[in-house]
C-alpha cells in the first residue's frame, strides 16, 4: 500500500469511527464501543486494545471493553491493566492525554510470560469524573510505534473522549430525571399513606432508592437518647450486626442542622456504641450515608444507606433528604392521629361508664365496678386495675375495695 493509500485508509477509518460514535444511543454503548475497538485495532494493526475503569480511591482497575487480534496471546483478553502510576498520569497530561510505556509495566507478568515483554503499550485517558477514570490501552505487535500510528491513536482517543463525555452527561441527565420522577411519586405515596399502608410504602420507597442509587442496602431507624430502633430495612443493614447494642450519647454523630453525613462503619460504630462495638464492626470498610429528620424533642428518624464508598451528588442527597423528611412527617401525622383517636375512644368510654354509674343499684355495685375497671384498663393496655380505699385515720394504710385483672390476675387475693 502506498503512503497516499495508507493515508486515505486512515481517514476512512477515522470517519467511520466518528460517524458510529456520533450516532450511538445510550442503549447501544457496549455494541458501538466493541465495534469501535475492532476498527481501531485493524487501522493501527495492533495485537489488542481495551477500555479500563479505574477507581482512583482504591487504585483498582477493571476491564470493561476489550478486543484482541486472532494472533494475539490469549492473556490479552483477560489481563487487567494495572492502575497507572503518578509518573504515567503526568506523562498522559503532558502528551495530549497519551502515554507510551513498556508492555510489561502496562499489562503485568502474564504478557511477559507469553514472550511479549519487548513490545510497548499505549495508554490514553478518555474520561475522568469524580473518582473514576476511563483509559484506552493498546498493545502493539512491535517494540515501537511510528509517528503516524501515534497520531492516529491520539485521534481515536480524542473521539472516544468526546463520546464517553457525551454518554456520561446524557446518562447523568437521564438518571437525574428518573430520580426526580421517583422522588415525586414517593413523596406523593408517603404523604397519602395510612396506618395500614405506611410500612409497605416505606419499604417500596427504600427498595426504589437502592435501585436508583446503586447501593446494596437502606434502613430507616429512630434514635432516642437511650436507644436506636430499626423500623424498616431493605438489603444490607446496620441492625444485623448491632441488634443487641445500645447507643452511647444522643446521636451526636448526626449533624445538628440535619444535613447528610457520611461515615465508615468503623467510625460510626465507635462513635455510636463506644467500646461495645465489636472488632468485626470496626473492621468493616463499608460507608454509611446518614440522612436525619427531626420528629420531636430528643427524637430523630434517620435513613441510612449502606454500601461501598462513593461520591454523592447534590441531586442524590436532596432526593434522600426529601424522602426522609416526608416519611418522618407522615409517621408523626399517623402517630398524632392514633393518639387523637385513642383519646377520643377513652373519652367516649369514660362518658359511657359515668352514665352507667348514674343508674347503678346498690346491690349491683360490686359487679359493675370491676367491669368498669376492666374497660378502663383495656383502653390503656393495663393488666390490673383497682380501687384503693385509704384509711383516713392512719396515713399509708388502706384496702382494695374492687379490682380487675386480665385473665383472672389479681393484685391481692380476693
Amino acid at each position: 500500500m502506498t503512503s497516499v493509500e495508507s493515508s486515505n485508509a486512515r481517514r476512512r477509518a477515522l470517519w467511520r469511527v466518528g460517524a458510529a460514535l456520533a450516532d450511538a444511543r445510550l442503549d447501544e454503548v457496549d455494541t458501538v464501543v466493541a465495534d469501535t475497538l475492532r476498527r481501531i485495532g485493524k487501522a493501527l494493526d495492533v495485537a489488542g486494545l481495551g477500555v479500563f475503569r479505574t477507581d482512583l480511591a482504591t487504585r483498582s482497575t477493571t476491564q470493561i471493553h476489550v478486543w484482541a487480534d486472532d494472533a494475539a496471546p490469549a492473556s490479552i483478553r483477560d489481563t487487567e491493566v494495572r492502575a497507572a502510576s503518578d509518573e504515567v498520569v503526568a506523562e498522559m497530561f503532558a502528551n495530549e492525554g497519551v502515554a507510551v510505556m513498556p508492555l510489561a509495566e502496562l499489562a503485568g507478568e502474564r504478557i511477559v510470560a507469553d514472550g511479549w515483554e519487548d513490545n510497548v503499550g499505549l495508554l490514553a485517558l478518555i474520561d475522568l469524573a469524580d473518582d473514576v477514570a476511563l483509559t484506552l490501552a493498546v498493545i502493539t505487535q512491535a517494540p515501537d510505534i511510528d509517528d503516524a500510528d501515534a497520531d492516529l491513536f491520539r485521534a481515536f482517543a480524542s473521539m472516544l473522549r468526546q463520546f464517553f463525555a457525551r454518554v456520561r452527561i446524557e446518562g447523568d441527565l437521564q438518571r437525574r430525571l428518573e430520580l426526580e420522577d421517583f422522588v415525586t411519586e414517593s413523596v406523593t405515596a408517603l404523604a397519602a399513606a395510612t396506618d395500614e399502608t405506611f410500612d409497605r410504602v416505606v419499604g417500596d420507597t427504600l427498595r426504589g432508592l437502592i435501585g436508583h442509587l446503586g447501593v446494596p442496602g437502606a434502613e430507616r431507624f429512630r434514635i432516642t437518647p437511650d436507644r436506636v430502633v430499626s423500623e424498616h430495612v431493605v438489603g444490607s443493614s446496620l441492625s444485623d450486626a448491632w441488634r443487641d447494642l445500645r447507643p452511647v450519647g444522643d446521636g451526636r454523630f448526626l449533624n445538628d442542622d440535619l444535613t447528610p453525613s457520611f461515615h465508615s462503619v468503623s467510625t460510626l460504630a465507635t462513635a455510636f456504641f463506644g467500646a461495645d462495638a465489636s472488632a468485626e464492626d470496626v473492621a468493616d470498610r463499608r460507608e454509611v450515608a446518614l440522612f436525619p429528620s427531626e420528629v420531636g424533642d430528643a427524637t430523630r428518624t434517620c435513613i441510612a444507606l449502606v454500601g461501598p464508598t462513593r461520591t454523592w451528588t447534590s441531586v442524590e442527597t436532596d432526593a434522600v433528604s426529601t424522602i426522609g423528611a416526608t416519611a418522618a412527617q407522615t409517621s408523626a401525622r399517623l402517630e398524632a392521629e392514633r393518639s387523637a383517636g385513642h383519646r377520643h375512644a377513652v373519652q367516649e368510654e369514660f362518658a359511657a361508664i359515668a352514665a352507667e354509674f348514674l343508674r347503678v343499684r346498690e346491690d349491683t355495685v360490686d359487679q359493675v365496678v370491676p367491669e368498669a375497671l376492666g374497660r378502663v384498663a383495656r383502653q390503656f393496655g393495663a393488666t390490673i386495675a383497682l380501687v384503693l380505699e385509704l384509711d383516713g385515720h392512719e396515713p399509708g394504710r388502706g384496702s382494695v375495695s374492687h379490682q380487675w385483672g386480665r385473665d383472672g390476675l389479681a393484685f391481692l387475693p380476693g
